[in-house]
């Protein structure tokens, strides 16, 4: 039975859920605290032979070893649990994570994820007629898909619910119940800042702190890259240029501009030798002279731009038009320029 439902996620790209709990009230030690009691909702019983509490180590042999996204978060212990009632099998499981940006990180690296019908040409199922006949709802803190699944988080707490069947009442009535016991509101890091409001597609955020959550956003295939074991925060989102045109941003911020600025020409050295990419220089834009564009191999275009302590990416462009037209909206908005 457990093995059919964690199957459900394994068909929707679901490999890397995860959640973590922290109150303002109280500190749940064991986030088996949050689960609910037989008969609380409807007459679902938990089964005492499926009550399962697993830690750091006991995670591994948890997750068939998709753990290691969670451990790079920052994850503490985790539970699980089993309901049953008049043929209907729902599976609950809960995550504690060091903090609440470690269970928003896994969240969002989780709903993207479910998001995405091809991993190589991103195609958001946002505003899709096919969509909604799958009963897809996303709230502020908890994505419902096709009625049977649930993810969600709240403090340091990140959860996942699946049942046998189409069941919404049922999904959102636990979710709900458990969420309910953790005074402490679901935020979100401050590093979404660096990420440009105007025409972001909401619920498309993504934050990430190690190269796992880096290779689930964008994955060249060449490593680490960008630098990421020098400690950097990730954050990332899905924009709008137009109705039916998307792109992608991506951005990385450093200890410190120098290594901003180390790892930008670095990259931008690398594309110049890399067979199948075609660089373009971009110089038309007026106090952009940190920016340079690459065609892909697949024909559209990857931009990037060195600002400061940060380094933005932006990819999916479908011509360098668009890529100027990008940086043009984007450029009242970013930080200081580091000619300046």
């Amino acid at each position: 039975m457990r093995n059919g439902l964690i199957l459900i996620f394994l068909l929707f790209g679901l490999a890397f859920l995860s959640s973590g709990a922290s109150a303002e009230k109280k500190e749940f030690v064991d986030p088996g605290e949050l689960l609910p009691s037989s008969n609380v909702i409807g007459s679902f019983e938990m089964n005492p032979s499926d009550w399962h509490r697993f830690g750091d180590t006991g995670l591994y042999a948890y997750m068939d070893g998709a753990a290691d996204i969670f451990l790079e978060y920052g994850f503490d212990r985790g539970c699980s649990a089993d309901y049953e009632t008049d043929g209907k099998n729902l599976v609950v499981e809960l995550f504690k994570m060091k903090d609440g940006d470690a269970a928003y990180g896994i969240y969002t690296i989780s709903n993207y994820l479910s998001k995405i019908e091809d991993q190589d040409e991103m195609k958001y199922k946002i505003n899709d007629p096919e969509n909604k006949k799958r009963s897809n709802l996303k709230g502020d803190n908890y994505n419902l898909i096709q009625d049977v699944a649930i993810e969600f988080f709240k403090g340091n707490i990140f959860g996942r619910i699946a049942i046998n069947t189409e069941d919404r009442f049922t999904l959102m009535s636990f979710a709900n119940r458990i969420m309910a016991k953790i005074p402490k509101h679901a935020s979100r890091p401050k590093a979404l800042s660096n990420l440009p409001v105007m025409d972001r597609i909401h619920g498309s955020e993504r934050y990430a702190v190690g190269i796992i959550g880096m290779d689930q956003i964008l994955d060249l295939g060449r490593g680490d890259i960008w630098g990421i074991k020098s400690g950097v925060e990730i954050v990332a989102g899905e924009y709008r240029i137009s109705s039916g045109s998307y792109y992608s941003m991506l951005v990385i911020v450093y200890r410190n501009e120098n290594i901003a600025e180390s790892r930008y020409q670095s990259i931008k050295q690398m594309f110049n030798n890399w067979e199948g990419y075609k660089p373009t220089m971009i110089s038309a834009i007026e106090g952009q002279p940190n920016v340079f564009l690459v065609r892909t191999p697949d024909n559209d275009y990857m931009g990037f731009r060195w600002l400061g302590e940060r380094m933005e990416v932006f990819y999916n462009i479908k011509s360098p038009n668009n890529f100027k037209m990008i940086l043009e909206k984007n450029n009242s908005i970013s930080v200081r320029n580091p000619s300046e």
